[in-house]
């Protein structure tokens, strides 16, 4: 049984690490998570302030300048975006931790206004399929995510 990431409790995208990386990767997953982001909070054609907030702080560890004007850009543009060819690229170039990684910033970003919809979740599912995840292995994974964003920080130390 595969082991699932939790993202940590101070934020689903700390930890992030670009050090040693080559510069097409990082760019390539830079332009991945600003496409991803606008995929999965214009899915539901509501756009909160929470979706706003995380989206801009998530994306910005990897596109540095990153702000709410460029996610309203990206969300125009999001049906032209390239992302089932970037997704193959990094489907092959990030381990499985790597991907549960990613999937869990795709469901902390679905949760991020307290719910989500099936348009939001069918999303999601679409990036962890597209990155190589199993249907099984991507359901692990936004099920953990999906618990630890309704955990009140603290509430597991008890």
């Amino acid at each position: 049984m595969s082991s699932v990431a939790h993202p940590p409790r101070n934020g689903p995208h700390q930890g992030a690490r670009t050090h040693g990386l080559s510069r097409e990767f990082v760019d390539q997953l830079g332009a991945g998570m600003r496409e991803i982001v606008a995929l999965i909070v214009g899915a539901d054609m509501r756009v909160t302030v929470e979706e706003r907030r995380l989206a801009v702080e998530i994306v910005s560890v990897f596109a540095p300048g990153y702000t709410e004007e460029t996610l309203r850009g990206d969300l125009g543009r999001s049906a032209n975006a390239p992302l089932e060819q970037r997704l193959a690229y990094l489907g092959r170039c990030l381990n499985l931790t790597g991907k549960e990684w990613l999937l869990s910033n795709c469901t902390a970003v679905m949760m991020a206004d307290g719910h989500a919809d099936e348009r939001e979740r069918t999303a999601v599912k679409v990036v962890g399929q597209a990155l190589g995840m199993s249907p099984k292995h991507v359901g692990e994974v936004m099920s953990a995510a999906e618990q630890a964003a309704a955990t009140p920080v603290g509430a597991d130390a008890a």
